[in-house]
Parts: structure tokens; sequence; C-alpha cells
């Protein structure tokens, strides 16, 4: 039997049009991508349950997100057109989301055993969008250490949490100081 000749594989890659830089560079750019979606998303359930001031976090995104891009764009060299743009939203995504997760994250698992009850006045209820067959969680928004944020209910309160006035809150303090909701009733 004849061997078969792999001259016509090699023909149809010209040496000067094949970089194999490109094929990691796209690699890295999908393992960011996944990853960082993966995280960020972890990271806003974590902080569903946190009074965290949202300036902490626009900072803390936005000062990851430039050292992203920086690091990016020294490790991915590439002179084309529109490069630009796909470096800003790598850099950014994968800079932002590791100071993110870890404040969230520090915060939510670090707190302490120590607890405390608050009671807290509601200033405004509503739904969140509901989504297939979910069925639109009900929340109570409230103010504590002047930070407001959107406490979460079983969809059992969706008819009748508009009902409630107050809010009693099992506070526990987190990793970084910022409060952390342990456990959360509705009163009249």
């Amino acid at each position: 039997m004849r061997k078969k000749s792999s001259r016509k594989r090699h023909r149809l890659v010209h040496p000067e049009t094949f970089r194999p830089t490109e094929g990691r560079q796209a690699l890295t750019g999908v393992l960011i991508l996944f990853c960082s979606v993966a995280v960020f998303i972890w990271s806003i359930f974590l902080l569903e349950d946190t009074f965290i001031p949202t300036r902490v976090l626009l900072l803390t995104v936005i000062a990851g997100g430039f050292a992203g891009i920086v690091i990016l764009a020294l490790i991915w060299k590439k002179e084309q057109y529109g490069w630009l743009i796909v470096l800003l939203f790598y850099g950014f995504l994968g800079g932002a989301t590791p100071p993110f997760f870890a404040i969230a994250a520090i915060n939510y698992y670090g707190k302490s055993s120590q607890t405390e009850q608050v009671t807290a006045e509601i200033i405004e209820t509503g739904h969140r969008m509901k989504r297939g067959s979910g069925c639109g969680a009900p929340y109570a928004v409230v103010e504590f250490d002047n930070v407001s944020n959107k406490v979460y209910f079983d969809c059992a309160y969706k008819a009748t949490i508009a009902q409630y006035k107050q809010v009693t809150m099992t506070l526990a303090k987190g990793g970084l100081g910022y409060y952390v909701i342990v456990d959360k009733q509705l009163r009249h």
C-alpha cells in the first residue's frame, strides 16, 4: 500500500498567513469571557444580601477594568482595525471581575458568627421581572447604615408584600465590614 502524500495539505496554508498565536489569543478570549461572566453572576448573587455602597463597587470595577485593559494590551499585540474594541471589552471584563468577586466573596463568606437584629422601614415594594416559569420574586427596599438595598422574599409573598411596613433582619458583619443579611421577616 502506498502512503498518501501530505503535500496538498501543506500547500493550503501559506506560511506567512498562518500565525499560531492567533489561536491562543482566541482561546484566551473565550476563557476570559466565559469565566468572567460566570464569576460576575456569582458575585451578583452574593451581593444581593449585602449592604454595600454602590460607589465602592463602581470604583472597584473601574480600577480593575483599567488594570485589565493595560495588562491585556501588554500580552496581546495586534495592529488591526477594530482590535481596540475587542481589547477594551475583554480587558475590562477580565480585569473588573476578579476584584468585584473578591469584595463580594470576602465580605459574604468571611462574615462573623455574631449577629444583630435590626428592624427597618420599607421604602418601596415591587417584583422582579418574571422570567420563564418563575414567579417574579417580590422585594422590599430598605435602608440600613445609609445604604439602600432590595431585600428579596419567597414567591408566597408576591400578592401581599405591599401590605407590610417593616422588615426585621438578622445581620452579621461581613469580612470587609459591610453587613450581610442572614435572615429576614416581614412585619406589619
